[in-house]
C-alpha cells in the first residue's frame, strides 16, 4: 500500500493532518478492494457477487 497508493511519504505536515490523511488513503483503498471483490450497496443492503 505504501508505494502503489502513494502513502510512503506525507503530504501534510502535523500528526492530526497525517492520521485524517492515512486514513482517507486507507479508506480509499478499502473501497477499492471491495469493488474488485464485487460487494456493492444497494438500497436494500449490501449485496455479493454471486459465482
Amino acid at each position: 500500500m505504501r508505494r502503489r497508493h502513494g502513502g510512503r511519504r506525507a503530504r501534510v505536515r502535523g500528526q492530526a493532518k497525517i492520521g485524517a490523511d492515512f486514513g482517507l488513503l486507507a479508506a480509499a483503498v478499502n473501497l477499492a478492494r471491495l469493488a474488485v471483490l464485487g460487494i456493492g450497496h444497494t438500497t436494500s443492503g449490501w449485496t455479493a457477487a454471486r459465482a
